[in-house]
């Protein structure tokens, strides 16, 4: 079978040098990829920040029903965390030196996290064996190796590092303004 230009076997491969590429009904650009996950932080940035919680509502036949209402915190660390993964090659050519600033920020996560693991399993080895086999029977996915959420030290470690994650932001702007993404054309108003 002979596969030519036009048929539905044809397959045809953009140059991925090109900074703009697709077909004529999609373009892709790495800038509006990271200007994307940018106001996607800001957006997620500017919210206050709440725990998430599940809510029980009925409905109109009695029957009942559960509604998410997602972690503000966990969504903005995670936006900031796309964020840096969209922009990772770009952080590897900057010559600003924001790499090693950031390396150092993600070394304060992980203390952080090792911190309130070590807080946490001992917090864990002070209850009594009844203690720990009832907080089991309401957790069965708890283990002392890994921060939960029904911990009394998830919050607060969650706050730590949602303000390491606003630096981590700030080095990530500094990195966007020292590129070329959004210094295309002067907009105005």
């Amino acid at each position: 079978m002979a596969f030519e230009k036009g048929s539905e076997e044809f397959l045809e491969i953009e140059n991925p040098e090109v900074a703009m590429f697709g077909g004529k009904d999609f373009q892709f650009s790495h800038g509006q990829l990271v200007f994307m996950a940018y106001t996607k932080v800001v957006n997620a940035l500017s919210q206050e920040m709440v725990e998430g919680f599940w809510e029980t509502k009925d409905d109109k036949l009695g029957n009942k029903f559960f509604i998410y209402h997602k972690d503000s915190r966990r969504e903005a660390i995670e936006t900031v965390k796309t964020l840096k993964n969209v922009m990772i090659a770009d952080l590897n050519n900057n010559t600003n030196g924001s790499s090693e600033k950031l390396n150092k920020l993600f070394q304060k996560e992980i203390n952080e996290k090792t911190k309130f693991l070590s807080l946490q399993k001992q917090w864990w080895e002070n209850l009594n064996v009844l203690a720990q086999k009832g907080f089991i029977k309401e957790n069965p996915s708890f283990h002392v190796s890994y921060l939960t959420d029904k911990s009394p030290f998830y919050h607060q470690y969650l706050y730590e590092i949602l303000g390491i994650y606003r630096e981590i932001f700030e080095q990530l702007e500094l990195a966007i303004s020292d590129s070329k993404y959004f210094k295309r054309e002067m907009v105005r108003g």
